[in-house]
């Protein structure tokens, strides 16, 4: 029996795996998609074949994803709940990025701390998830994935859960 490799930072494609161990193709929502590999929920159903839509803000790891999700759609972006632009923070530690302000002010709080000490603001244009989705035709969703250290309930609130509601 050939061994099943999972990239999931918590295992977390272990467990949709589960859900869809009957689905051989199928569509998945990575809002925060951060790297194609590294700690990715998305990678295993990936390489079984499905695709999906991949947004992450962040330059170096967008073009990671482009370079790696050919058949996927990656939109370099952010996501809240009304279109316009919004300051990311860009810390020294990639997976610790965020728009969230209270994020922000929780590490300038903690004082110098290794991986929140150095960082750069850049403003990144933000979209709705409702919009991003209509525009690109996305229809039946089996997982979405949305992890954007703690933005999360803006991203969530920015989407027509009657009309793009994943299967989980």
């Amino acid at each position: 029996m050939e061994p099943i490799i999972f990239y999931g930072q918590n295992r977390e494609d272990l467990i949709l795996a589960a859900f869809f161990h009957d689905t051989s193709t199928g569509v998945y929502i990575d809002v925060g998609a951060h790297h194609p590999v590294q700690d990715s929920v998305t990678k295993y159903f990936y390489e079984k074949g499905w695709t999906g839509l991949n947004i992450e803000p962040q330059e170096k790891q967008f073009k990671e994803l482009t370079k790696d999700r050919k058949r996927d759609i990656n939109l370099q972006m952010g996501m809240s709940d009304k279109p316009g632009e919004l300051t990311l923070r860009s810390y020294k530690s990639d997976g610790l990025s965020t728009f969230s302000k209270s994020i922000k002010l929780t590490y300038e709080n903690e004082g110098s701390v290794e991986y929140t000490n150095e960082y750069s603001d850049i403003t990144v244009a933000v979209d709705t998830l409702e919009n991003v989705l209509s525009k690109h035709k996305v229809g039946s969703i089996q997982f979405m994935k949305v992890d954007v250290e703690g933005f999360e309930f803006e991203v969530l609130n920015g989407n027509n859960w009657k009309k793009y509601r994943p299967e989980v």
